[in-house]
């Protein structure tokens, strides 16, 4: 197996675990701008590592999800539904109280 190889597994492994963090935690409008990230950063990887030219059409896409980006991160709607586990939240006594 060459380097290149081993590469894609290590960077695909790495897309399904941030891919699962995603799925667990975030809401669906940050789900679609994960996958618009991961779009720009194959496309960027693939030039560099392989040479494949990029075009006027992934430039113009790669300025359209940053200008998204952009625009979502100055007023950004928050998912109180799926919030990360604290500590406080997480440890319960069989009969359902707080610790």
């Amino acid at each position: 197996m060459t380097f290149k190889v081993i590469y894609i597994i290590i960077n695909t492994t790495c897309i399904g675990i941030c891919v699962s963090l995603f799925l667990r935690y975030l809401n669906s409008i940050l789900k679609s701008f994960a996958s618009a990230l991961e779009i720009v950063f194959t496309a960027v990887l693939a030039y560099v590592i392989f040479g494949v030219p990029i075009g006027f059409n992934t430039i113009l896409s790669i300025g359209l999800i940053f200008i998204a980006t952009y625009l979502y991160s100055a007023n950004p709607v928050n998912s109180a539904a799926n919030e990360l586990p604290s500590r406080e939240n997480s440890r319960t006594l069989s009969s359902g109280d707080k610790v």
